[in-house]
């Protein structure tokens, strides 16, 4: 069988889709998972994992053929415990997608029934197993089409519906049953506006103060921390899949100068805006 080459569809924008991650490290890696604007589905297709607390201890022992949920704003560092482990992560935004929200939305009955305290696991169905591994191929080589994407993020969830009883789904997608959806929302159309607090607030017509406290809520994080690692998803994304100038992108994320922008660059990746495109291009 021929190798896939990575390729851009022609009616796809150039922004790499990170709806899915494969990560095939070896023992004793360690990742951090994060999701920025989106929830993820993490399936351990083979070997197994640990979630660290906050102390790089040992939390969450999750072996091969079982899945979880990190929800968005929450960070997770993962543990590689065996070689030769493959782990899917799944991307999504529950408010994208008209099939994830009626999916979500058919559950909340289930929720007032339903306990749980820390994280929850279900295992993989054969038949769900087939289905991801399937496309590891395409998620591994990157593909760049995001109607693939989408395709396959609808096929996971029909999947879910069909195999799994709604009590067991809420066990894992309890942290998005509840909260403010409108507010989610809101944040989520409208945070590529502005990366300040306070404007933000005045949008929605919200004090800081109270702002701030529903966007705990709904996130997880405080709004400014949120806001500051979103910038920082943006600006390296733009470094490395555009060919947008260095004196463009300075000024397109407000710095003074582009001294100062590649001072960002050094402090947050060690890097120069030059090397991490340099290092971008290398991978491909």
């Amino acid at each position: 069988m021929p190798e896939l080459k990575r390729k851009e569809c022609f009616a796809c924008e150039s922004i790499f889709p990170t709806w899915y991650k494969v990560y095939t490290d070896p023992k004793g890696t360690q990742i951090r998972l994060t999701g920025g604007d989106t929830d993820v589905l993490v399936f351990v297709l083979d070997g197994s994992i640990a979630l660290l607390d906050g102390m790089q201890a040992i939390e969450y022992k999750i072996s091969k053929g079982n899945f979880f949920l990190k929800a968005m704003g929450r960070v997770r560092d993962m543990l590689i415990e065996e070689d030769n482990t493959k782990v899917l992560a799944c991307h999504f935004n529950a408010n994208s997608i008209n099939c994830i929200r009626h999916f979500l939305d058919r559950l909340v009955p289930y929720k007032g029934n339903t306990t749980v305290n820390g994280i929850a696991t279900l295992p993989v169905h054969p038949l769900l197993d087939e289905q991801l591994r399937s496309g590891l191929k395409m998620f591994k080589e990157r593909y760049y089409c995001n109607h693939f994407y989408e395709i396959k993020l609808e096929e996971l969830f029909i999947y879910l519906n069909e195999l799994y009883s709604k009590r067991d789904l809420c066990q894992v997608f309890y942290p998005l049953l509840g909260g403010d959806p409108d507010f989610k929302n809101f944040v989520l159309m409208n945070y590529r506006k502005t990366d300040k607090v306070n404007q933000l607030s005045n949008m929605i017509g919200m004090t800081p103060v109270t702002f701030n406290r529903r966007f705990v809520d709904a996130f997880g994080v405080s709004a400014a921390t949120w806001l500051r690692d979103r910038r920082k998803e943006s600006i390296i994304r733009d470094i490395k899949l555009t060919r947008i100038s260095f004196t463009k992108l300075s000024s397109k994320y407000g710095f003074s100068s582009p001294a100062y922008f590649t001072a960002f660059c050094r402090r947050n990746w060690d890097k120069t805006p030059k090397e991490l495109r340099a290092d971008s291009s290398s991978d491909v």
